[in-house]
């Protein structure tokens, strides 16, 4: 089944860089770049909205919009999802150890149980997300947005939260803030 395509644009150039490959598992990354798709568009994989496992090790996802999607267990590692929108999203189990999220805009998303191990998401809109049970070790939220996010039960050793909002935030020991910051 053929998922329609969308694309966002930069300027006038209409060029995407094609992310067929990879969309079952396969062990292959997703990604496949061209001079012009860096400066132009980029695509949603061919199995959007349905990636549930889908292996996309590397991927260039910079500026993609994943938004209502299912990736569930997806295997997301050092990809670049640097100014991603990822709104309403189905993402539980996902891997995302050392992937690139800074400025990504990752609304109301269920990241339940997903791996962000040396993650960076620096100056993220994390605001309603579910990150229960997360591996946040070694990540980088300078600047992130955490309104309404609930931590609860992740685990949290040298993550930097330099400058995070917080504010009706669910601590990772069940506690809410109001806007001060977790009490680690």
């Amino acid at each position: 089944m053929t998922s329609p395509t969308r694309f966002i644009v930069a300027g006038l150039a209409l060029a995407a860089t094609v992310l067929a490959a990879g969309c079952g598992g396969s062990g292959s990354p997703a990604s496949s770049e061209t001079t012009a798709s860096r400066a132009a568009a980029q695509a949603l994989p061919a199995c959007f909205p349905s990636c549930d496992g889908a292996n996309f090790r590397k991927g260039n996802f910079k500026g993609v919009e994943l938004s209502e999607g299912s990736f569930e267990g997806a295997d997301f590692s050092e990809a670049n999802l640097v100014d991603s929108i990822i709104d309403d999203a189905y993402m539980s189990k996902a891997n995302f150890r050392r992937a690139n999220l800074n400025g990504a805009r990752v609304r109301r998303t269920d990241l339940n149980g997903a791996d962000f191990f040396g993650a960076t998401l620096v100056d993220a809109d994390l605001t309603g997300s579910q990150m229960r049970g997360v591996e946040l070790n070694e990540v980088s939220f300078a600047g992130a947005n955490l309104t309404g996010v609930d931590l609860t039960g992740a685990e949290l050793i040298d993550a930097d939260f330099t400058g995070a909002v917080w504010k009706d935030t669910t601590c990772p020991d069940g506690t809410r803030t109001s806007s001060a910051p977790c009490k680690f």
